[in-house]
């Protein structure tokens, strides 16, 4: 199912390049922290604001998307990354890291 959300919703060239990353974990988790699902581009990390500006940004601490079809619809709605991921998820594939 998540691939046919994938085909319908995912239209921009950077979609593709989008880490949905399911049962993410801190470097240093606190004995309570539980997994959750992040989506990740380059070194930034998918967002929602819950304040008067709502809506998706990319920041370096990632938000909880609770599952893959939800993290999907996320990338659907969220802006474009900005040019230095854009840059550092093409070095990496260039160098193969």
């Amino acid at each position: 199912m998540t691939e046919s959300l994938r085909e319908h919703l995912w239209r921009s060239w950077w979609h593709a390049k989008v880490e949905i990353i399911p049962d993410w974990m801190p470097k240093f988790p606190r004995p309570e922290t539980k997994p959750s699902t992040v989506v990740r581009y380059g070194e930034s990390y998918l967002r929602h604001s819950k304040g008067p500006r709502q809506g998706f940004s990319w920041d370096i601490y990632p938000d909880n998307m609770h599952s893959e079809e939800l993290a999907i619809i996320a990338v659907a709605s969220a802006p474009t990354p900005s040019l230095r991921n854009l840059i550092a998820v093409t070095e990496r594939e260039q160098h193969g890291k």
